[in-house]
């Protein structure tokens, strides 16, 4: 259905345990019951075969960073016309190794990011609200300081890095922009066409 240009590219942003997954995964259900094309892009850190959370190597934050990026490149390389959302960015995971290890041997990190955040057409910055999504299910850390550092950095960066993002209460503010943005790149697709 969607006919703007190749692929629209969105990522839904925070801290670990706020609901992302879940907010993900019903935004992707309403947009395919509209008659659109759908990816979504799953958590990279939970298909992490090394330690995470306060536990964290290097060797993880780099697989992480990287395997996030290139889950999105061949989701972006594989399909047409499709809405692509991400259950996190790029960014997210830069977050954490920045919180982990500082500034050590950030700068080629830090310079990929921030050209590759140009590849999304937005990002929806979930905030913390309740504590119902931080609970141990075996993988997330249940930190509530670790959890509200991330959510600070994030914020930090996403301003420092002129990203831009929205900062979302629900789900349906991510539904109402995608579909939005869609029907935007629509009619200046059509206009390029008219313009040929």
């Amino acid at each position: 259905m969607y006919d703007g240009r190749n692929n629209l590219r969105f990522a839904i942003v925070g801290t670990h345990g706020i609901g992302k997954t879940t907010a993900m995964y019903d935004v992707a259900a309403k947009l395919c019951k509209k008659g659109i094309k759908v990816v979504t892009i799953p958590e990279t850190a939970r298909n992490c075969p090394f330690p995470i959370n306060e536990k964290t190597t290097r060797t993880t934050q780099e697989w992480i960073f990287l395997t996030q990026m290139r889950w999105e490149i061949e989701a972006n390389g594989r399909n047409e016309n499709s809405v692509i959302l991400g259950d996190r960015s790029a960014m997210d995971n830069w977050i954490y190794f920045k919180h982990a290890f500082g500034n050590d041997d950030m700068d080629i990190m830090q310079d990929m990011l921030q050209k590759y955040l140009k590849r999304y057409d937005c990002l929806f910055f979930m905030r913390i609200k309740k504590e119902e999504y931080l609970v141990n299910d075996g993988v997330r850390s249940t930190s509530l300081p670790f959890q509200q550092i991330i959510d600070v950095l994030i914020e930090k960066y996403l301003i420092k890095f002129g990203v831009k993002y929205i900062e979302i209460k629900n789900t349906d503010e991510i539904y109402d922009y995608i579909l939005a943005h869609i029907e935007e790149q629509r009619i200046q697709g059509l206009q390029r066409l008219l313009e040929e």
